[in-house]
């Protein structure tokens, strides 16, 4: 008897924990919030004041309640990653930046504007790097305490216009994937760091050539075309492909979706583009010089690097170097036929 008892209380406890798990995820609705725009970049001069909108939708099908809190935010690597810190009221920058309305509530599948307005100072200088941060006024509690769920953030990036900017660039690599290709892509790795007190958007193109002396280019890349920017004393990665070949490889899909093997890596295959012409046949040793511009105080400075890579289609050539052999000794054998004919009439 006490054996069934242990048993029955031990079901009822199973089954009260598992009703209080579903009573506490509903308590916890899913949901997802997009934001924009992705950024601002802001010309002021101190002294001066600027509204813009920013714009959230509430993707789920229940009502949030945001807050709107300021944060400021640094690089974190050089892959365009940020690390954000949130600011309290009573820090100095706070009274720059005022948000209307600071709290409300995002109505599902509905746009919600928000008045952001700054009124930079009159002593303000250089550059400043805030993020608007959406924050929904859900929590969950860990045995750590309360967790605030994810928040959305627009980074806002203000130049004060001062008479202190620096710009200057460095181009910390230059390079490619590897030396030698089969076929296209070649993939370009690009790091440029700014040695400069502003932040900056570096803007250049990637010019490929059969010659050293780039006399003429056989294709132009562009670098940077999103117009991502560099921060103060930090690097940036940026990378292009050069992929009009013929043939070129591609990414396998399936259903639209990119088909990886096991180690996680896109699987490729080679694309015979009908339509390519037979002049876009890649093979050789070509030259790409990489050139970045930026303006530095009404002066359009140039900073170049150069490196060269080898295309060799060597499955392509091996199939031509074949057929080529088989041309010859038909040839050869077509020869030496005609000439034991001839002589058999003689």
């Amino acid at each position: 008897m006490k054996r069934i008892v242990t048993i029955l209380v031990f079901i009822m406890i199973v089954v009260i924990s598992f009703l209080r798990s579903l009573s506490v995820s509903a308590l916890v609705p899913n949901f997802s919030l997009t934001t924009s725009p992705v950024s601002i970049d802001l010309n002021m001069k101190p002294g001066t004041t600027s509204t813009n909108s920013l714009k959230l939708m509430n993707n789920s099908n229940q009502p949030i309640n945001i807050n709107m809190l300021l944060g400021i935010f640094a690089p974190e690597g050089s892959t365009g990653n940020a690390s954000i810190k949130p600011l309290n009221s009573n820090n100095f920058y706070s009274s720059w930046i005022k948000f209307s309305p600071s709290i409300f509530t995002a109505q599902p599948g509905v746009w919600t504007d928000v008045k952001m307005t700054i009124a930079l100072p009159s002593n303000a200088s250089l550059g400043y790097y805030f993020t608007a941060i959406f924050s929904p006024a859900i929590s969950v509690q860990t045995n750590k305490g309360p967790h605030i769920r994810g928040s959305n953030a627009i980074f806002l990036l203000i130049n004060s216009q001062s008479a202190n900017e620096q710009y200057r660039a460095k181009i910390v690599n230059f390079s490619v994937g590897k030396g030698l290709y089969e076929y296209l892509p070649v993939k370009f790795n690009i790091t440029i760091k700014n040695q400069g007190n502003i932040f900056f958007a570096p803007v250049g193109n990637i010019y490929i050539s059969r010659s050293s002396n780039f006399t003429s280019s056989i294709a132009s890349l562009n670098v940077n075309p999103g117009g991502s920017n560099i921060l103060p004393n930090s690097s940036r990665v940026f990378n292009t492909t050069w992929s009009d070949g013929f043939p070129f490889f591609q990414n396998k899909t399936l259903n639209g979706q990119i088909v990886y093997d096991k180690k996680g890596n896109p699987i490729e295959q080679l694309n015979w583009n009908a339509n390519s012409s037979l002049s876009k046949i890649r093979i050789g040793k070509y030259y790409a010089q990489l050139t970045i511009i930026y303006n530095n105080s009404g002066k359009i400075v140039p900073i170049t690097s150069v490196v060269s890579f080898w295309v060799i289609p060597w499955k392509l050539m091996g199939i031509g170097l074949i057929i080529l052999i088989f041309v010859i000794i038909g040839i050869w054998t077509q020869i030496k036929y005609i000439r034991m004919k001839y002589k058999k009439r003689r």
